[in-house]
């Protein structure tokens, strides 16, 4: 990324930039297998600031495997040094399937951390952030006072409202309709360049999938509106989820207050799970399109097979001769 390539983002009007810092520690990051490093990091900051381009965000990712709540909370005093006006925290996710999984079932990662430590690295996210003046907006977002994702608040909070995404991989809501664009960019540029819409899929929702995606989308934002969807669809929330809705109560992870239900401390630590609560028909293990899903080769799988075997063996109690 450079000074050059800032500038013609903002000269095409484009106002803020986020991308992904994951973190700081050179030794993390080739724990979770991303090929660039610190200084790469803060070349493409220098290249921002240069071209005077100060509205920006950063991704930050903790709970990564071996890392320490002091490399945790280093991470996030860099990450505010930058002078980001908004960053965006995630717990690292190993998913099945991918070629991280992999790695961990071949033993090449360190041990995962305990959930206790995941929890109080959440609330060090919370506090250490918070500390350096950045305002807690969703599950996952902070943001410098008048600095919040215009697109987090219109695409999650609920009610939510329409959208259009531009360039490869992005989303977009429009008239109870999802597009995806492709995600490879030479699929993208292809079809712009011939004139077609760059759409890999599109699909209407469903009056059933409308309801749901209110609250999975809205949940992720810690609080969810019930006069807003009675407006919308005609019907009180409790008439199609009031099963969840008490099991959730129960749990103790969102509470009434009010006329809109909020998430807790507790179900913050679990929001993915609140929001994948509300899920419905198709939506329910519903897979990804083909081109988002993440390609592991079959000379991937069978280099870490051997792995997991070698050390199935190793394990193994050995015959007494």
């Amino acid at each position: 990324f450079t000074t050059e390539k800032a500038l013609a983002y903002r000269d095409g009007g484009i106002n803020r930039i986020s991308f992904g810092l994951q973190t700081f520690d050179d030794r993390l990051l080739k724990v979770i297998g991303r090929p660039h490093r610190a200084r790469d990091v803060e070349t493409t900051i220098e290249a921002i600031h240069a071209a005077k381009f100060d509205n920006f965000s950063l991704d930050v990712i903790y709970g990564i495997p071996g890392q320490t709540e002091a490399e945790l909370r280093a991470d996030l005093a860099r990450a505010a040094a930058t002078g980001a006006t908004h960053l965006s925290c995630f717990r690292l996710e190993i998913i099945p399937f991918t070629t991280l999984k992999l790695r961990e079932a071949a033993g090449e990662l360190p041990e995962r951390l305990p959930v206790e430590a995941l929890d109080a690295m959440d609330l060090i996210v919370s506090e250490e952030l918070t500390r350096h003046g950045y305002r807690e907006y969703g599950a996952f977002n902070f943001a410098k006072p008048g600095y919040e994702s215009v697109h987090n608040e219109i695409a999650f909070v609920a009610p939510q409202g329409e959208y259009v995404g531009f360039g490869n991989s992005a989303y977009s809501f429009i008239n109870d309709h999802v597009y995806t664009n492709h995600a490879h960019l030479e699929n993208y540029e292809a079809a712009v360049i011939e004139g077609r819409d760059p759409i890999a899929k599109a699909h209407r929702l469903t009056a059933y999938e409308a309801m749901s995606r209110y609250f999975v989308l809205g949940v992720k934002f810690l609080r969810v509106r019930r006069g807003p969807f009675i407006e919308r669809f005609g019907l009180e929330p409790e008439q199609l989820f009031g099963d969840v809705i008490r099991g959730l109560e129960e749990a103790g992870v969102w509470r009434r207050e009010g006329d809109d239900w909020v998430i807790t401390p507790r179900g913050r630590q679990y929001i993915n799970n609140v929001a994948k609560s509300f899920y419905v028909g198709g939506s329910v293990g519903h897979r990804q399109h083909a081109e988002f899903v993440p390609t592991i080769t079959p000379e991937q799988i069978l280099r870490y097979a051997r792995k997991v075997e070698a050390i199935a063996n190793a394990d193994a109690p050995q015959e007494q001769p």
